[in-house]
């Protein structure tokens, strides 16, 4: 009983969340085109920042504005405005990788919630595949790192978004630890401060300038500061817990034909692997490239 209760309560975490689709799969559909997102998503992000800026009333407060932000790009945490955007949007390309996705044939018993019903549709951001649940992760969870931030330091933010990975968000449930989850926990805090800190972006100033108490944009956002290569779960790659990665690796094994053939669909530079390496040195990333189809297919 206890166990199930757990189970009932974990499904209707996801389905009334943002994380609701809490894996993806970025391996599956690798060949298939997909039009580039970043000027549509950039268009949307920009505009709601300037109608935030252009209703706003009362004395400067940098963290009361990145609130009103967030509330215009994001909405309340179990309605995610913004990925309800993007899944709907007509504009955007969506590709749905569950049917044939690594996480297949996983029987439900192996994780808390079965992970095989909860694969997000991949959207193609920056020249990088990227499942929609990464969103959630940036202006959700990454909201809720920015306050930690304020509060305890980039520390204590990157140690709150690792235990959202090792709990309800991530192992404890779905039995996957994702890196790239984590990347977009750190990026939408940045977004966050980029706001009204300068250089958070480097070589860029804050989004926001202020007049007194009237604030105005004096640079535009662009989610290309934010989506990398490391967004990508199939670079990014995932811890499994126990059980569940004999048969994801069953499946990715399954790929190694395609893979062979075709390996710069899916391989990463060793300058830039190197570069986003060290860039989230400190965000409590488990390295794991034996996961990436280079690795699993020799």
């Amino acid at each position: 009983m206890k166990s199930r209760m757990v189970l009932f309560c974990a499904l209707g975490l996801l389905v009334s969340s943002p994380l609701f689709g809490a894996e993806t799969d970025q391996y599956t559909g690798r060949k298939v085109r997909l039009e580039d997102a970043r000027e549509t998503i950039n268009r949307r992000v920009n505009a709601l920042i300037r109608r935030t800026a252009q209703g706003w009333r009362g004395p400067r407060d940098d963290y009361r504005f990145a609130k009103e932000v967030r509330k215009a790009v994001d909405g309340f945490v179990v309605f995610n405005k913004f990925n309800k955007w993007i899944g709907n949007n007509p504009e955007i390309d969506h590709l749905n990788t569950r049917p044939t996705s690594i996480y297949r044939n996983i029987p439900f018993y192996k994780t808390i919630v079965p992970v095989s019903l909860i694969v997000a549709e991949t959207v193609f951001v920056n020249g990088n595949r990227v499942g929609l649940d990464k969103f959630s992760h940036m202006f959700t969870v990454g909201w809720n790192s920015y306050k930690k931030y304020r509060i305890a330091g980039e520390s204590a933010a990157n140690e709150y978004d690792a235990g959202t990975e090792r709990g309800l968000l991530g192992l404890r449930v779905s039995g996957v630890y994702s890196n790239a989850d984590l990347v977009a926990d750190f990026e939408g805090r940045h977004f966050y401060q980029s706001l009204s800190e300068d250089e958070v972006i480097p070589g860029k100033d804050a989004i926001i300038a202020w007049e007194g108490d009237y604030p105005h944009m004096q640079r535009a956002f662009d989610i290309a500061d934010h989506v990398n290569a490391f967004w990508d779960e199939s670079i990014n790659t995932n811890q499994y817990r126990k059980g569940l990665a004999q048969r994801v690796l069953r499946n990715l094994r399954a790929l190694c034909t395609a893979y062979v053939q075709s390996p710069e669909y899916w391989d990463i530079t060793p300058d830039l692997d190197s570069h986003l390496l060290a860039r989230y040195s400190s965000i409590g990333l488990w390295k794991n490239s034996e996961y990436r189809l280079a690795a699993i297919c020799r």
